[in-house]
């Protein structure tokens, strides 16, 4: 990757707290559901595509795409929503997406294939995003992923994360991309809503138990389920009402088909 990493105590201090961190807050999420009761929301398959359609920009900049994923238009959602209910007017606007990505297909790997170290994260921040409409946010994560997936960074940021690994130096990396430094607004986003979940014998599971996250997004029946992290919310400094209408404005401000 060309990145030079140098030795740092962080990474000694960080090991060995997550060594204990993972092994105790795994018993207590077992033993005694410490972190199994997140926020969770419910949106169904048909205002997805609502959404979607929504925020598929009607006219772009030439050379941009006037085409958006799923992916795109919801977490362009989560931060237009979330932008009004909880950052000020007054504030900058910054907000930082970090996204959770499978590396395998920028590497020419199987999607199958078994992968010891198969995580990227991968920055995007957008600027001023309070002062954009719905379909500018979804258009700018557009731009930004697909212009980095199609390429060799995706490859070159998974090359140089395994590699700190290799050398003991990969929390340096991490603390890089989960900070909120300079930020009004962070989503760390796991989307996991296109696999599959699995079936041991009396068919495939419906409801899912988990720790996994950051915000996580699932699959589930008739839709997919979002387990929204707590620094969503950690991150603005707001309060607890300000949190709960938050969490009502994620629901109730959906556009709606007209079909």
């Amino acid at each position: 990757n060309g990145r030079r990493l140098k030795w740092s105590p962080l990474n000694v201090v960080m090991k060995a707290t997550m060594v204990l961190f993972s092994s105790t807050y795994d018993a207590l999420f077992r033993n005694a559901g410490v972190g199994l009761y997140r926020d969770r929301l419910f949106f169904a398959d048909a205002e997805l595509a609502a959404l979607k359609s929504f925020a598929t920009p009607k006219t772009v900049e030439p050379g941009k795409d006037n085409w958006v994923s799923t992916q795109e238009a919801f977490v362009a959602y989560m931060i237009h929503t979330l932008g009004q209910q909880l950052v000020s007017p007054t504030a900058k606007g910054a907000c930082k997406v970090v996204f959770f990505l499978d590396p395998r297909k920028s590497v020419g790997l199987p999607a199958n294939q078994l992968l010891g170290s198969g995580l990227v994260l991968f920055m995007v921040k957008i600027d001023n995003f309070r002062r954009l409409s719905l379909p500018e946010i979804a258009s700018e994560l557009h731009e930004a992923l697909s212009t980095k997936e199609s390429g060799k960074k995706l490859g070159k940021q998974w090359r140089l994360i395994t590699g700190a690994c290799e050398i003991k130096k990969v929390f340096d990396i991490y603390m890089e991309y989960l900070s909120t430094s300079g930020c009004d607004l962070v989503l760390q986003i796991n989307n996991s809503s296109k696999r599959e979940l699995p079936d041991f014998g009396n068919g495939r599971c419906e409801q899912v138990v988990t720790n996994a996250g950051p915000t996580l997004l699932l699959p589930a029946k008739g839709g997919m389920e979002v387990f929204l992290h707590s620094s969503v919310f950690s991150s603005t400094g707001c309060s607890s009402a300000q949190k709960q209408k938050a969490l009502e404005a994620l629901r109730s401000e959906l556009p709606r088909s007209t079909a």
